[in-house]
């Protein structure tokens, strides 16, 4: 009985809080800040509801599938691949996509580009460099991080 007391104590004092903060989000977006503030909810171990509450990723064994479950599965599958594959013979964009660029967005050929140090890029001192010199070697090591 006391524990239940105390339970709705907390339920109320955080509905309060709630409501408090959602006049906080309404000040908030009236000055047109970003910050979003502090949120607070029960911890699993304080509602006892949840104690004997089982996730999907509290159990770490797969799931057991009969035969005739496993086979109405990969009919599901296979019905699924068929209707994809049958939307994508209908697509106009994929058939546009498949004609014009064989299937491919962008050519790999664009992507790959072979940078070449030149041979002054080692041989001359940073301080003996001119402007144009260390502008290329700028430019170089940018496009070598890319």
């Amino acid at each position: 009985a006391k524990f239940k007391v105390l339970l709705q104590a907390k339920h109320d004092a955080i509905s309060k809080i709630e409501e408090q903060q959602a006049r906080i989000v309404e000040i908030l977006k009236e000055l047109e800040m970003e910050e979003t503030p502090f949120t607070v909810h029960f911890a699993a171990d304080e509602e006892p509801e949840r104690l004997l509450e089982v996730k999907d990723e509290d159990v770490k064994v797969s799931k057991f599938v009969s035969a005739e479950e496993q086979a109405k599965l990969d009919a599901k599958a296979a019905a699924h691949a068929a209707a994809v594959e049958a939307a994508a013979k209908d697509s106009a964009n994929a058939r546009a996509l498949a004609m014009m660029m064989h299937g491919t967005l962008e050519k790999r050929e664009d992507k790959k580009v072979t940078l070449r140090r030149e041979a002054w890029m080692d041989e001359v001192p940073a301080a003996e460099m001119s402007k144009e010199q260390r502008a290329a070697l700028k430019e170089f090591e940018r496009r070598q991080v890319e």
